[in-house]
């Protein structure tokens, strides 16, 4: 999350300044002391932080969970009095490429962070799978030579594609088409073929194993919510995951419009809202900004 609200610094640093004032001294818009929820920490700049109190929750399960603090994509070591603009640091699109890249020298051209993750457990003799959830395909891009294809995976049902055929056998016919390619084929006919070919084996892939059912009975969908749908989609595509003969599976799923530069509240309850309403997990924060939302359990 793009945020200085979320996890926020507030006593006994080791540097001796008062984490929290120069938080607020920073942010302007800072959110205040008793809108934080404690928790200790140990060998870190400062043994106590705070968390936003709309993720009391997450507060509640340090102990189990990581927060992934001050990272990004800079190139070098900077302190406050360096120049900070390294590699676009202030354009939102930029730092995005530079994270699902995580190749700062680009020592890997044209691969993604998740993708080269792939590569190497691939190697370790790990079946994997790259999955997008109208996510960002950068992320799962691997080297050609591990042949790690990035599958999509859909918010609906799959359904017949030929419904009304025209042509007998026309899925056979395609696959021949398609299939191994001849000696003289053009790079973009070929390029065309494979894109083809694996389109049809993904839904086919998917219809046998909604055919088989196998699906998640018990996620507490909510329809109105992307966020959701995207996650129920992940978990029923997980528990597939012995049919697809995969046993380690990475999935992007992107969930925007959260800039958390503006306001110390409303964007914060904003994301806890659509994070916390679609895991069913508590009530929303700040209700009264959004009177006809309600929320039944």
């Amino acid at each position: 999350m793009d945020s200085y609200n979320l996890l926020v610094p507030k006593g006994q640093c080791g540097s001796g300044e008062d984490g929290y004032a120069a938080y607020a001294a920073s942010r302007g818009n800072a959110v205040p002391l008793t809108g934080l929820t404690s928790i200790s920490t140990s060998d870190q700049v400062c043994q106590e932080f705070g968390v936003h109190s709309d993720f009391s929750l997450l507060a509640d399960l340090y102990n189990e969970t990581i927060f992934f603090a001050n990272i990004g994509t800079l190139f070098k070591p900077l302190t406050r009095h360096d120049d900070w603009n390294v590699g676009d640091l202030f354009a939102h699109n930029a730092m995005q490429y530079n994270l699902a890249r995580g190749d700062p020298y680009d020592e890997a051209p044209a691969t993604g962070v998740f993708g080269r993750l792939l590569d190497m457990l691939q190697k370790q003799g790990h079946h994997t799978s790259a999955n997008n959830v109208r996510g960002d395909k950068q992320m799962l891009q691997g080297f050609p030579e591990y042949q790690n294809n990035i599958y999509e995976v859909t918010l609906s049902d799959p359904k017949d594609l030929n419904q009304y055929p025209t042509v007998t056998d026309l899925f056979d016919v395609a696959k021949q088409l398609n299939g191994v390619g001849e000696l003289g084929n053009s790079f973009f006919g070929e390029a065309w073929a494979d894109s083809v070919s694996t389109a049809l084996f993904e839904h086919e892939q998917l219809l046998a194993a909604a055919v088989a059912g196998i699906e998640v009975s018990d996620y507490p969908l909510n329809g109105e919510s992307s966020l959701s749908k995207g996650l129920n989609a992940i978990a029923n595509h997980m528990l597939s995951r012995n049919f697809r003969n995969v046993n380690r599976d990475i999935y992007v799923l992107r969930e925007g419009g959260f800039d958390m530069h503006k306001s110390s509240d409303v964007s914060v309850c904003q994301f806890s809202n659509a994070l916390l309403f679609s895991l069913f997990l508590s009530e929303p924060c700040l209700t009264y900004l959004y009177p006809p939302l309600q929320i039944h359990h």
